[in-house]
């Protein structure tokens, strides 16, 4: 299984203004990720991309998932959930309809970098003229 790919899709394709995300409008962000084994991929950054952009993710694990895994792409280890078989997935809905219902969605706050006065920043052409003159 390749879920780390298919996190970065997610990201990319679908939490995206592109997309249709409406995160902008403060409409909340889920994802419920439905695995079936250990991911063959690296989970962590994209599975970190998903948390800084607040995306709500769920994991749900079937038969031989790895639990480091799932705890890695939840966004919470609340939010995660195991059943033994793909047919019992719908013993699963009652359990996520809680939590999607009653989660606060995490406030995203975007700070641009600010320069003091004192630290603008020297064009490269000057700052080799100065080292030149000095």
């Amino acid at each position: 299984a390749n879920t780390g790919s298919a996190l970065d899709f997610a990201i990319k394709y679908y939490f995206s203004s592109s997309g249709g995300s409406r995160i902008n409008e403060n409409v909340p962000q889920f994802l419920v990720l439905v695995t079936g084994g250990r991911s063959s991929d690296d989970v962590e950054a994209p599975a970190d991309a998903l948390k800084r952009a607040a995306v709500m993710t769920f994991a749900v694990g079937v038969k031989h998932t790895d639990p480091a895994q799932l705890e890695e792409i939840a966004i919470d280890p609340s939010l995660i959930f195991n059943v033994k078989e793909f047919h019992s997935l719908p013993d699963v809905h009652n359990q996520l309809i809680i939590p999607l219902t009653t989660l606060t969605v995490p406030t995203v706050i975007i700070e641009e970098p600010t320069i003091k006065p004192e630290e603008e920043p020297v064009a490269p052409t000057e700052a080799t003229s100065e080292r030149k003159r000095g």
